[in-house]
């Protein structure tokens, strides 16, 4: 048989190139994390709202195109996080450079890297809490769940928008904004949601 990699050469070619996404845990030991850092630096610096080279640049992206409550909620982030992350490795010189996903249900509490408020910190970003336990259900991933797509029963898509939400309102700040990208934990979840 075909297989998809076949029918998509540059698909195998990017997955040969990036490799999968790490956890934040394993990430931060990697030499992918300076570049990950410099990056997210780089791009809160840049004050042009017209740069793809600015968070504020994903960010009015989000704000002006998100779509919520709709059947292509995680597939439309799928594709905003595949472009930013070419993004990433453009402004960083690292053409390797993957997102890395924040696993909250193995640690509900905001990674260390996020919360410290030293200056020069480009991770860091004024929060509510750094807790998100309050958000998490297994509902998603019940045995009940037997489709997909939002409209169908039982689906997996608005299950996990519903827990999507409550952490990005837990978080506070930005995040409970459509600005949400201008905080760097924004791609975690988003990366763990995908």
């Amino acid at each position: 048989g075909v297989t998809v990699l076949q029918c998509f050469p540059g698909l195998a070619a990017a997955q040969a190139s990036s490799g999968p996404r790490l956890e934040w845990k394993q990430f931060k030991t990697t030499n992918q994390y300076p570049a990950f850092v410099n990056a997210i630096a780089t791009m809160r610096a840049n004050a042009n709202q017209a740069s793809p080279g600015s968070l504020s640049y994903w960010s009015n992206v989000h704000v002006n195109t998100c779509p919520h409550g709709v059947p292509y909620f995680i597939s439309w982030h799928r594709g905003y996080l595949y472009y930013f992350e070419q993004q990433l490795r453009s402004v960083s010189g690292n053409p390797y450079l993957t997102l890395p996903y924040w696993d909250y249900y193995s640690y509900a509490t905001l990674p260390t890297e996020f919360t410290d408020p030293a200056p020069g910190n480009p991770l860091y970003m004024p929060r509510q809490s750094s807790n998100v336990y309050g958000a998490l259900s297994l509902a998603p991933f019940a045995s009940t769940v037997r489709n997909f797509q939002r409209g169908k029963s039982n689906a997996f898509e608005p299950s996990i928008e519903d827990v999507h939400n409550p952490v990005h309102d837990l978080i506070g700040g930005v995040m409970t904004t459509m600005q949400s990208p201008l905080d760097p934990i924004f791609f975690l979840h988003h990366a763990s949601v995908d």
